[in-house]
């Protein structure tokens, strides 16, 4: 809940000059209480109603330059513009019809995009599906694969989706995948880090046999068809 800090006016007489100065009345200026809040890559500053204060600066210092100061006239500011890993600084002053105090600076915070997590399965002897968490903020997704764990990855996708199906493998071949979000803020580029490297492996189906005795000297054996396929190998055949 936010509280009413008051404002009060100092005077004081040097030579024959009177000056007058805005004070906090009865508390320090540290005593002005703020939150600090960030949702995906908007961040929040919330602070208690200052009494006498006809709007608010805001100055936004990003990575230690500050930028062009915002006027609010309630006691909150949000940044939506913000970018992945860069530090933002707010430093807010109440301003009244007197003058103006400055009332805090808040602490340096950032955000930085999170890693996608990512399942990989073989659901047919050429076909690999992949899933994805969403990342936000991310406007797409990069998929990689290789035939080995650790090198050899190739870009296979640029996805909007969170799913990419990988057609047209090798049956009996392990695949490893990795992927990364993309996000564009102002024409630049920024990418999350790699999910964490997953495989999945292309094999037929095992074929089902049945047999049948069309008479007492025949046995005649079917089996079930199996997809990519294409010869039997390795039958034999055991009589009792």
């Amino acid at each position: 809940m936010k509280r009413h800090i008051v404002l009060a006016i100092a005077s004081f007489t040097v030579g024959a000059v009177m000056i007058s100065s805005l004070i906090v009345a009865g508390v320090a200026q540290a005593a002005v209480g703020y939150t600090l809040n960030r949702s995906g890559k908007t961040i929040t500053v919330d602070w208690d109603d200052v009494v006498g204060a006809t709007s608010y600066s805001v100055t936004p210092v990003v990575n230690g330059t500050a930028m062009t100061p915002v006027i609010m006239t309630t006691s909150d500011y949000s940044d939506t513009s913000t970018i992945p890993n860069t530090s933002y600084v707010y430093q807010v002053v109440a301003m009244t019809t007197d003058g103006s105090v400055d009332l805090f600076t808040t602490s340096a915070t950032r955000y930085s995009l999170t890693t996608p997590a990512l399942t990989a399965k073989a659901v047919s002897y050429s076909t690999i599906d992949l899933k994805f968490s969403a990342v936000h903020g991310v406007q797409k997704y990069e998929v990689y694969r290789s035939t080995a764990k650790t090198k050899g990855f190739v870009q296979v996708a640029s996805t909007d989706k969170l799913s990419f199906v990988d057609k047209s493998r090798t049956t009996g071949t392990s695949y490893y995948y990795k992927v990364r979000g993309v996000q564009v803020v102002d024409g630049k580029t920024y990418r999350t880090g790699w999910s964490t490297v997953k495989t999945a492996r292309t094999s037929l189906d095992k074929t089902k046999a049945t047999v049948t005795s069309p008479s007492y000297h025949t046995a005649k054996v079917t089996f079930s068809k199996v997809s990519g396929a294409t010869k039997l190998q390795g039958l034999s055949l055991y009589k009792q």
